[in-house]
């Protein structure tokens, strides 16, 4: 029997009140043999006990229903894992957020700096 990762967020939500993270490794692990690290294909023959994205989505709803505050992913994880989990838990693109990004307006206090120089006429360390 392999154990998921959404029993350990279960088990970690329910042993605090306080904020919980839950990054799972992409892979099946055993009771008898709960990390990854001590699985016999270790460390470069994990393929065949990798979780699927739609497997991590899956783990990302429940957690989200458990009340796990940060959700993401670890070792073995890859992009497509991340983004099936966001999907799952109903993120959006960051196009089509409301609170999309100005790139028209600086991002940094160096940007910033950097413009009022530029506005101003100021010469660097003036």
């Amino acid at each position: 029997m392999l154990a998921g990762p959404h029993v350990h967020a279960e088990q970690m939500r329910e042993a605090v009140t306080c904020h919980v993270a839950a990054q799972p490794v992409a892979y099946r692990c055993s009771p008898e043999v709960p990390f990854f690290t001590g699985q016999p294909g270790f460390p470069d023959r994990l393929d065949a006990s990798k979780i699927s994205r739609y497997e991590m989505g899956d783990f990302a709803k429940k957690a989200l229903d458990l009340g796990v505050n940060y959700i993401g992913g670890c070792c073995g994880c890859e992009g497509s894992h991340i983004r099936q989990m966001a999907r799952a838990i109903g993120k959006l693109p960051a196009e089509e957020r409301e609170w999309a990004a100005d790139y028209g307006k600086p991002q940094s206090a160096t940007e910033a700096y950097i413009e009022i120089r530029e506005q101003t006429g100021a010469a660097p360390g003036a």
